[in-house]
This record gives C-alpha cells, structure tokens and sequence, in this order.
C-alpha cells in the first residue's frame, strides 16, 4: 500500500517542523544551561579562592563564556574561561589586581592544576566547571526530556 503524494509531502513538513522546533527548543536548553554553569562555576570558585588565595583571582569567573556550536547533526555547549579575551586588555594600573580580561587564562591553571619547574603538581587543581556542569546536565536533560514529549505529543 502506497502513500498519496499529498500525504508524503504532509509528512515532510511536519519533520522539517518538528526538526526546527526541537533545534530551537534545544539551543534555548543549551544557553540557559551556560549561564547556569558559568554561574555555579563561579560560585565553586569564589569558594575555593576565598580559601586558599585569599582573592588574588576574584576576577577569573567574570572571565567565563559560552558557546553553542552546532557541527554536523548535533549541538555542543562548550563552558570555559575566553582566553582571546586577555590580548585585547589594556593594562592594568598599578598596583591593581587585574580584571577578568587579564584573569581569564588563570582557569587553565586552577581546573587541571599548577606545575612546577620539574613537572610535578606543585598546587593541586581546583576544578568549578566540571562539578558545575555535572550538576547542570541532568536538568538539561530533564528540559530536553519535556521538550521530545511536548513535541511529540
């Protein structure tokens, strides 16, 4: 049994719809899950800061972007300090402690650990995004999850 080709061309719309309302649906998700990231990632690392630097680098998280890039088939959020953002920086004044912009390429350092001269870890790392975007991921989840049911349904 075959399908009218009125029916078929029905079928297509309603896939070409529901494929840009998921892709739509799906890159809200994905943004406000990098706010909320960045946002929780900061908090973790004020804590860790507040601890053991005292705020030397109270700027860092200020330093925090997002992107969503969309490669083929597929949406990646990707969370983390904008290194680009650091060579554009006029200097600082003397005797002031930084700005986000100078402060941003210090996340290498505190989310994989700081190395000394022979390669050992001489200050353990201190990680805000990854505990950040565990907790996230299952909310995103949860939304996508809504998202499939509201559209299918």
């Amino acid at each position: 049994m075959s399908a009218a080709p009125a029916e078929l061309h029905k079928w297509a719309e309603d896939a070409e719809d529901f494929h840009e309302d998921l892709t739509d649906g799906l890159k809200k998700i994905l943004s406000r899950g990098g706010v909320n990231i960045k946002r929780n990632a900061g908090k973790i690392y004020r804590a860790y800061v507040h601890h053991r630097f005292g705020g030397h680098t109270k700027f860092f998280p200020q330093g925090l972007t997002y992107d969503i890039k969309k490669p083929v088939g597929a949406l990646e959020l990707e969370v983390g300090p904008d290194l680009t953002r650091s060579r554009i920086t006029p200097p600082s004044p003397p005797g002031s402690p930084g700005s986000a912009r100078r402060q941003a390429p210090l996340g290498l350092f505190t989310e994989q650990g700081l190395y000394n001269e022979t390669g050992r870890i001489g200050e353990a790392p201190m990680p805000a995004l990854f505990p950040a975007g565990d907790a996230e991921e299952n909310v995103m989840r949860a939304y996508a999850d809504e998202l499939v049911e509201r559209l299918l349904g």
